[in-house]
C-alpha cells in the first residue's frame, strides 16, 4: 500500500503500476520512492475477462515544479494529478 501526502487514502500497488513506478525513481526498493511525484489516471484493463476500471500510473516528464518538490520536499501546490507520496 503506497500513502500520499495530503491525502488519507492509500493505494494499492499492483506489479504493473510498481513497475513503473520503479522506472521513474530508477529503484525497486519501495523506501527509495518516497518524495516522488507520480501521475494516477483512469483505464480500462481486462480482468478475469471483463473490462473494469483501473488507476495507472504514467511516466512523465519531471517539471521545475516536480524537481522542486522531490529535491526539498515541499507538499504544497501540486495538481490534481500529480501527487507526491
Amino acid at each position: 500500500m503506497i500513502h500520499f501526502d495530503d491525502l488519507d487514502k492509500g493505494f494499492v500497488c499492483n506489479k504493473t503500476n510498481a513497475n513503473t513506478i520503479a522506472k521513474i525513481t530508477g529503484s525497486r526498493n519501495f523506501e527509495d520512492w518516497s518524495g516522488t511525484v507520480i501521475h494516477l489516471y483512469r483505464a480500462e484493463v481486462e480482468f478475469g475477462g471483463e473490462m473494469v476500471e483501473s488507476i495507472r500510473v504514467k511516466i512523465k516528464q519531471a517539471t521545475n515544479r516536480q524537481s522542486e518538490i522531490r529535491e526539498k520536499g515541499l507538499h504544497g501546490g501540486v495538481g490534481e494529478d500529480e501527487i507526491p507520496f
